[in-house]
């Protein structure tokens, strides 16, 4: 079976391909949400920011017409203005961004999943304070991430880059100390995530 994944940017789909991807191989005893008992070997990532909205409306009949699986990812901050960047102001909860998506491309509520703030967020939230505290250069520790922004992802292991920081986290073996309990506790957004997905 194949999961499409509409993302936003290649972060997304470092961050999916890293951390998701390898447990929604696997079994789920946690069944329901969207993902139910279904089990996907194959990932298909489309980057809907760079394209127009009938080129993502096309993708979606596609994958439909294939009888594929799909969801999409959308930053808190990805407000609409035109199909590329949204702004604060259209949309200011969790459930305005998943109303806002379903308005745009007229497809299930429950393939829509809102990252707050942004996937930076997610990319920190699985990785504990004393992990963070061992690295060279160390990793700043929020113990709530849906404040955490590209601009403090920036911030959380300077000089490394925000190119750098997410390879460094995506690189096994660091990847491994990623906690998807331990996550689930620090990023809400993330949690309705993985128990929409049984994880």
């Amino acid at each position: 079976m194949t999961l499409n994944i509409l993302h936003e940017g290649f972060e997304d789909k470092k961050f999916f391909e890293t951390f998701i991807a390898p447990f929604l191989r696997m079994p789920t005893p946690n069944v329901g949400g969207y993902r139910g008992t279904k089990v996907w070997q194959n990932f298909e990532y489309f980057q809907y920011s760079t394209q127009t909205y009938s080129e993502v409306k096309n993708y979606i009949t596609i994958v439909n017409q294939l009888g594929e699986d799909y969801i999409i990812i959308g930053d808190a901050d990805y407000l609409e203005t035109g199909h590329q960047k949204w702004r604060t102001g259209i949309a200011k909860t969790y459930t305005d961004c998943i109303n806002y998506l379903y308005g745009l491309y007229n497809h299930s509520i429950k393939n829509i999943f809102i990252v707050v703030e942004e996937i930076e967020s997610w990319f920190l939230c699985g990785f504990d304070a004393s992990f963070c505290a061992s690295q060279n250069p160390i990793i700043t520790f929020h113990t709530i991430t849906e404040v955490v922004t590209k601009e403090l992802f920036e911030q959380a292991s300077l000089p490394l880059t925000h190119i750098q920081l997410i390879d460094k986290l995506c690189e096994m073996p660091i990847s491994i100390h990623f906690d998807i309990s331990h996550a689930k506790t620090r990023n809400q957004s993330f949690r309705i995530f993985c128990d929409a997905m049984g994880l």
